[in-house]
């Protein structure tokens, strides 16, 4: 009997026997089915490595009852109970198994049935069969067995035909599902990337991407991770809000992945991740279920190349939808300073007797104040309230450093936090339109310099929020006063470090 022939016409058939040869070359064809459909539609969800097709899941049901039955029936070749399949769950029990399962048969009959090498290998003997009459071997219809070979079960054939085009014809709708419905001009429909802020539901949750950061290491005193050589270490912080009606597992929350111009797919950095999170104020829990109604607070970590990292270009992939790393208000600032400057159409030349004609060259323009399109997105980076009594540095030790700002720091720190939940920022004039600031961590006592100072920063100010991580920097850049340009500068602080953002220049004066 042709091997796959006898594993699907064989269906729920626990009796009987099969040989070796048999039950590895369905084995081997099984897996690699399972192999293809897998590839097929990890390929076509953009390379994702997380969830199993559903397709999947159809082809185990298909061919569950049948290859149960298969190994029982080649237990049953070397003599032994199909009770012993039982062994695989002692987990180590299936080592057994696979040595049993590779071992020839009992050559003849067993208590289990006839050798089904017989109908193969046996070859027509001399005599007479029991009832005088000669027996023949190894050809006509009793192929070998006195009492016939076994019977196929057409009904089982029929079930594991039906349920295998079920799964062939599932597995092309889900291809097609996921490739998405074409246009009359054969275009796929394409879905505009998602905001920073911007909810993106899936199937039982809700993500939203909360802010990216760009840092050279993660972590804190214990746990650190740095950036390789040329990379840098982008992080993507998000919330995940249930909004099904029953909890979901850990292992069920979508993927956060990058995705480069090219469509390159890069995947979180394991130890960085961890590093990081090591340090940061995040409500996941890998062990437990996220139930309905609830959020929690994630991230991931990527190590990419610094020189071909860009924010503009390149997006976050939550699921199967992409997300801009670009702030919505500085995107808007971006393409209003990409904008050309209107200009104004001359008027008809008449002469007016009330007036006296005058002209303005552009040197003597009044200048206007620089638009950035809003005010940055802060709530994007939310942070933890401040609880407990704050500590003061220690300037006469692992703050000295800082001594000679001692009056401008303790002000600070006992004005409590104004920044990034748990910190105070001090920001003064260091010299004629030169600024310079420091940072505080109210829990520690620790000093850190604000990222940017001094005189080459004309004009600096910051601003930030206690409930949020986002700083704000900006200055009067370029020296023709005449036609000022603002530059404006976001950070992201993650508890060590001031991720910077790109830098947006826009005409006039800062505001």
């Amino acid at each position: 009997m042709n091997p796959f022939s006898e594993f699907f016409g064989r269906y729920a058939d626990f009796d009987g026997r099969t040989s070796r040869k048999a039950f590895w070359i369905t084995a081997l064809a099984l897996s690699a089915l399972f192999i293809l459909v897998a590839g097929v539609c990890s390929a076509v969800a953009g390379g994702s490595p997380a969830k199993p097709s559903p397709m999947v899941g159809v082809l185990i049901l298909a061919t569950a009852c049948p290859f149960l039955a298969l190994a029982v029936r080649r237990l049953h070749d070397s003599g032994r109970s199909g009770w012993w399949q039982l062994l695989q769950l002692t987990g180590i029990g299936s080592l057994v198994l696979l040595i049993w399962q590779l071992q020839r048969g009992t050559t003849g009959e067993n208590r289990f049935g006839r050798d089904p090498l017989l109908a193969v290998n046996a070859s027509p003997p001399s005599g007479a069969g029991s009832n005088g009459a000669e027996q023949t071997y190894g050809s006509g219809p009793s192929q070998g067995f006195p009492g016939g070979p076994p019977k196929r079960s057409k009904t089982g054939l029929i079930v594991g035909l039906a349920m295998l085009a079920v799964m062939v014809v599932g597995t092309l709708a889900y291809i097609g599902g996921r490739a998405g419905p074409s246009s009359g001009a054969g275009q796929s429909a394409v879905v505009a990337p998602a905001k920073i802020g911007q909810p993106v539901p899936l199937d039982n949750v809700e993500v939203t991407v909360t802010g990216i950061d760009q840092t050279s290491n993660v972590g804190g005193e214990i746990v650190r991770e740095q950036a390789a050589d040329g990379g840098v270490l982008v992080v993507v912080n998000y919330s995940v809000k249930n909004t099904s009606g029953k909890p979901v597992g850990a292992s069920d929350m979508p993927d956060i992945r990058l995705r480069d111009p090219s469509g390159t797919i890069y995947k979180p950095d394991t130890g960085k991740t961890a590093a990081y999170a090591s340090t940061a104020n995040l409500t996941f829990k890998a062990f437990s279920d996220l139930n309905p109604g609830l959020s929690v607070t994630d991230a991931e970590v990527f190590e990419v190349s610094k020189t071909a990292f860009d924010p503009t270009k390149w997006v976050v992939v939550v699921g199967d939808r992409a997300v801009s790393m670009v702030e919505p208000s500085a995107a808007a600032a971006a393409a209003a300073a990409a904008a050309p400057t209107p200009v104004a159409t001359p008027a008809a030349d008449v002469p007016d007797t009330n007036t006296i004609a005058q002209s303005t060259s552009p040197d003597e323009a009044t200048p206007t104040t620089a638009n950035f399109g809003g005010d940055p997105n802060f709530s994007a980076y939310p942070a933890l309230p401040f609880t407990g009594t704050a500590r003061f540095p220690d300037f006469g030790g692992a703050d000295r450093e800082y001594a000679m700002f001692r009056t401008r720091i303790v002000d600070s720190v006992r004005a409590g936090p104004n920044f990034a939940g748990s910190y105070a920022i001090a920001a003064f004039g260091c010299g004629s339109d030169c600024m310079t600031g420091f940072v505080t961590d109210l829990r520690t006592g620790r000093v850190a310099p604000l990222p940017i100072s001094g005189e080459e920063y004309p004009g600096l100010r910051f601003d930030g929020k206690p409930d949020s991580r986002l700083l704000e920097t900006w200055w009067q850049s370029g020296n023709d006063t005449s036609h000022p340009v603002c530059t404006r500068q976001l950070f992201v602080f993650n508890g060590e470090t001031f991720a910077p953002q790109p830098k947006i220049e826009v005409p006039g004066t800062c505001p």
